[in-house]
């Protein structure tokens, strides 16, 4: 092979190719901003004072906006202690590693979205850095192929959806999905649930597999079914964001979602 071009997600691919004396390339899916903020913190650590408390608000230092967070804003892989990080926090760990010892890294954004966080990225880090996104609306081809995908994962879910759908007004249901890897706390969902218990809107919610305890976060009386949809695990979001029922969108603001 000439080189490694590959996700984030497997650090382990560097020590092939280093191996194999070729150049291996990283595929980082977030924003250059995003990655700057992350850099700062884990550089510099502004949240480890000693001083810092919960409602203290943080500043990220060096950047070209101000920025500033919340303690309880942080993702727990910044804030953990070392002795308390799971397997995932210890994956990131690795995977930013790795990056540093890659030749370079290709981001999912484009240079006139974030011009001067792409330089700034690109000069702190010492590497090279090149932006081709965003890839989800890379080609019509590509997009056909998704929706492919959609119908060949779960058919009869997606038709169940749809018809759901195809029942409310334009523009009346909000869809309510926060990625693959965030994990709320109960208390979080208790408040998501309330919020949409007490609202007249219809919705689609989509709840990680691992939460889907009803006992343990969902209204008592559990009101919310006669108002929407709460999905487990895996829903076709392209076939739902492409309905004329959906009219907002709350989500974590993933690149892959955006």
């Amino acid at each position: 092979p000439d080189c490694i071009f590959y996700d984030m997600y497997f650090p382990w691919t560097v020590d092939i190719a280093l191996e194999l004396n070729i150049p291996r390339l990283l595929f980082n899916q977030s924003s250059y901003m995003y990655n700057s903020i992350l850099h700062k913190l884990r550089f510099y650590k502004p949240h480890k004072s000693k001083t810092t408390t919960s409602n203290d608000d943080i500043s990220v230092p060096g950047l070209p906006d101000k920025i500033e967070f919340k303690l309880t804003q942080l993702t727990d892989d910044l804030i953990k202690p070392e002795d308390e990080k799971n397997a995932f926090d210890e994956l990131l760990d690795r995977t930013r590693e790795s990056e540093d010892r890659s030749y370079g890294i290709v981001h999912d954004t484009f240079y006139e979205l974030e011009p001067a966080y792409a330089d700034y990225y690109q000069k702190v880090k010492k590497t090279k850095c090149w932006q081709i996104g965003p890839i989800s609306h890379f080609s019509s081809t590509l997009l056909r192929r998704r929706k492919e995908l959609v119908n060949a994962v779960d058919e009869s879910n997606s038709c169940a959806i749809s018809e759901w759908l195809n029942e409310q007004k334009h523009k009346s249901v909000l869809y309510i999905s926060f990625g693959s890897v965030v994990k709320f706390p109960d208390a979080q969902l208790t408040e998501i649930a309330k919020a949409l218990e007490a609202s007249s809107i219809p919705f689609i919610w989509v709840v990680r597999k691992d939460q889907s305890a009803e006992t343990t976060w969902l209204p008592k009386e559990n009101k919310l079914k006669k108002k929407g949809l709460i999905i487990r695990g895996w829903a076709p979001q392209v076939t739902i964001l492409d309905h004329s029922a959906v009219g907002g969108f709350m989500t974590h603001c993933g690149c892959n979602s955006i």
